[in-house]
């Protein structure tokens, strides 16, 4: 029996490919910096591990890594945050001959850094929000009063080094110049990297999940989000399968192809009320709504397994329409912050209508991404963790 490592245990993404593979017939370890994790709650988590920091110490992180591929002979190794995916494709060489189905680190960079990716894509003509690029926040600050509000502040990456530990980073949203002073002042990834300032574009969040074989595409699924959190935009905590739209899927083709990506990514959009879709950021590696997929009938974590193995998939799998996957608690958290919001963000009405649709629990085609009861406890642990 094989055996896969699947990092980041505490990631949904980990859980559903844990449940995936294991359901596969591949014996499943998973990790994190704590042993008591989402995945590791699964049935289908045959040995949990703990490892330390990767944020706080790469080098450590990487010899547990190493030391682990060897001791448990690990055929392949899945990380599932950009963190750890990073680390593992910048150190592949130190990591045994365990297989890593993921592009190497020039790819994975080009695709991640947004600052990069945004202006390749203008020289593509791919749509993407008016977009101004600035090296330094004086420079924005100085330009401040020509935008036209709400803007989104869009960090270069995700993720960033500074004196040896990482940073995470986020989207954030200003209403005002006075509000982008403030934002600005407060994280110091924005003061000392480079950033872009969007305009807001209003409409729906949508994205393509796509699977590589050394450049050629393999598998691809398309999902509508619809509800996040925040409420503005951001992680997806209902979502339905949908027909993948071929423009969406021809500007992944013309952004990875020539990367000569392998494994898995996936391309994020926001379609306006017009129907363009802009585009918003690459991710190169499994997403929070991968049991969205997984339920709908595209299983990514088996076909990426498969793909690791040296097979050949000559199909691209067929999926259902409409099936949707709801994240409970992460709905929860979309009501409480749309029910705190102000009045200028949302009536009375709106926050009405935003409580009766949480309190609907099913749907056609409706399944929930954690709390299911042939694998019970990853639910019963999120609830532990939520509530405290």
């Amino acid at each position: 029996m094989q055996r896969v490592l699947i990092l980041d245990a505490n990631q949904r993404s980990a859980l559903a490919a844990t449940r995936a593979l294991g359901k596969y017939g591949v014996q499943v370890f998973t990790a994190d910096e704590f042993s008591d994790t989402l995945a590791a709650n699964s049935k289908y988590s045959s040995n949990k591990l703990c490892y330390p920091s990767p944020s706080k110490d790469a080098g450590a992180f990487i010899q547990f890594l190493s030391d682990t591929i060897a001791t448990h002979k690990i055929d392949i190794l899945l990380p599932m945050t950009d963190i750890s995916t990073e680390l593992v494709l910048k150190n592949r060489s130190s990591l045994g001959n365990t297989c890593i189905p993921f592009p190497d680190f020039e790819a994975y960079e080009a695709a991640s850094n947004k600052y990069e990716l945004f202006k390749r894509a203008q020289d593509l003509d791919i749509p993407i929000p008016n977009t101004l690029f600035f090296e330094t926040s004086e420079h924005a600050l100085d330009a401040s009063n020509t935008f036209t509000f709400p803007v989104v502040i869009k960090p270069f990456r995700s993720r960033v080094m500074r004196n040896g530990k990482c940073i995470h980073t986020s989207v954030k949203y200003a209403y005002s110049v006075t509000e982008l002073k403030e934002l600005i002042a407060k994280y110091d990834w924005l003061r000392d990297y480079p950033f872009m300032i969007q305009e807001f574009i209003h409409g729906d969040g949508q994205g393509i999940f796509v699977l590589f074989d050394h450049g050629k595409l393999v598998a691809s699924f398309a999902h509508k989000r619809l509800r996040e959190k925040p409420p503005s935009g951001g992680v997806s905590v209902l979502s339905k399968s949908v027909s993948v739209p071929k423009q969406m899927l021809e500007i992944a083709e013309s952004l990875l192809k020539p990367l000569k990506w392998h494994g898995v990514a996936m391309v994020e959009f926001k379609v306006s009320k017009e129907g363009t879709p802009y585009l918003m950021e690459i991710n190169g590696r499994f997403w929070g709504s991968l049991q969205l997929a997984i339920d709908a009938g595209v299983n990514f974590p088996v076909l990426l397994h498969r793909i690791g193995n040296g097979d050949t998939i000559t199909k691209q799998p067929e999926y259902r329409n409409d099936i949707k996957c709801r994240w409970l608690l992460g709905d929860l958290d979309h009501l409480y912050l749309k029910l705190k919001a102000g009045a200028d963000q949302y009536s009375v009405k709106e926050k009405f209508l935003s409580v009766c649709r949480f309190l609907l629990p099913f749907q056609p085609g409706m399944r929930y991404e954690i709390n299911r009861l042939d694998d019970i406890k990853p639910f019963i642990f999120e609830l532990r963790q939520y509530f405290k």
